[in-house]
C-alpha cells in the first residue's frame, strides 16, 4: 500500500516555519522584557523589590525554559523533515 505524504511534509514545513518565527519573536521580546527589568532594577529598592526580584528570577528562568524548548522541537522537526524528505524521493516507505 502506498501513502502520499507530500501534505504531511506540506504541514510539517508549515509549522517548521511558524515555530521558528514564534521562536524568534519570543526570544526578542523577552529580551527586550528582560533589559527593561535590568534598568528598573536599578532604581528600585525595598521589600517589593527584594519580592518582585525573586519572581521575576522564576520568571526568567521559565522563559530561558521554553526558549530551549522550542528550539529543540525545531531540531527535531528538521529531522522529520529530512527524513520524510528522503521518504518521498526514495519512494520507501517502510
Amino acid at each position: 500500500m502506498s501513502f502520499d505524504t507530500s501534505l504531511l511534509l506540506q504541514g510539517l514545513k508549515e509549522y517548521q516555519k511558524t515555530l521558528k518565527m514564534h521562536g524568534h519573536v519570543v526570544a526578542q521580546e523577552y529580551a527586550q522584557l528582560d533589559n527593561q527589568w535590568h534598568a528598573f532594577e536599578q532604581v528600585y529598592e525595598g521589600d517589593s523589590a527584594r519580592e518582585f526580584k525573586s519572581y521575576w528570577s522564576r520568571t526568567q528562568q521559565r522563559f530561558e525554559e521554553y526558549i530551549e524548548a522550542v528550539r529543540k522541537i525545531g531540531i527535531i522537526l528538521n529531522g522529520r523533515i529530512d527524513e520524510l524528505e528522503r521518504v518521498n524521493r526514495e519512494g520507501d516507505l517502510r
